[in-house]
């Protein structure tokens, strides 16, 4: 194997695994299941907000599915710290990127549902949107932070130090409506409609958009292990190579 080939397949992009397939089946299956209920199951409009709470049913899910995975980046960079595991680091940064993916889908539905229940694509006073979008670069920044360090040590404990303060956006978003005061952004819905077609509805949406959101951490995490072992391969190819030149 010559140092073109090892390049080459560093390029690649893996594909799904036979369970990842079944994954992926399931993830669609609840999705079509969550879009089925929403036109057929719960009510076309609630009080105080009418037919644009219907958006809510995938604003929420991205919104719980962003900090769990945050949470995870946690998780992992406690972990980092503890035993300055690679894995645990690869796990951490995975995660940080499905998570800011979830936090993005999460501004731009609440940004839509704002336009269309409100007349206003973004409150600059609103405590919630704008905590949101701090998490969402402060989580960006770790991701980004994690791409430009080349020293593999230095990246992790970096890294990690990074998660871990990063961690204070989860309560300050969670409680910013509480602690610094609600203003266009909507009361929670389980206080406007305790409907149980709403209940079960909104329930198989935060199902349907975690399981996607996992489907995307498990090929992330693949592709981050495969492009590991190729680039030690690519090393050890160079090395041999150099060592036959001399």
């Amino acid at each position: 194997m010559s140092v073109s080939d090892v390049e080459r397949a560093d390029r690649a992009t893996p594909g799904l695994s036979p369970s990842m397939l079944v994954h992926a089946v399931v993830a669609l299956g609840l999705i079509a299941w969550l879009n089925h209920r929403i036109a057929h199951a719960v009510p076309f409009s609630v009080k105080k907000i009418e037919q644009s709470y219907l958006i809510f049913y995938y604003h929420l899910p991205s919104a719980l599915s962003c900090s769990i995975f945050f949470a995870i980046v946690l998780v992992g960079s406690i972990q980092v710290l503890r035993t300055g595991s690679a894995e645990w680091d690869r796990r951490a940064v995975v995660a940080g990127r499905v998570g800011v993916a979830a936090c993005a889908a999460t501004l731009a539905s609440g940004s839509t549902w704002a336009s269309a229940a409100w007349n206003t694509w973004w409150d600059w006073g609103d405590p919630r949107l704008m905590t949101a979008a701090i998490m969402f670069f402060t989580y960006a920044g770790y991701v980004l932070l994690h791409a430009q360090v080349e020293d593999p040590v230095r990246r992790r404990r970096f890294g990690a130090i990074y998660g871990i303060l990063a961690f204070v956006n989860i309560p300050l978003t969670k409680y910013a409506i509480e602690w610094f005061g609600a203003t266009a952004h909507p009361a929670e819905l389980s206080n406007i409609a305790t409907d149980e077609a709403i209940v079960i509805t909104k329930s198989v949406g935060v199902l349907a958009f975690f399981t996607l959101y996992c489907l995307v951490y498990r090929w992330a995490l693949q592709r981050e292990r495969t492009k590991d072992r190729l680039r030690s391969v690519l090393t050890r190819v160079r090395a041999i190579e150099e060592g036959a030149a001399a």
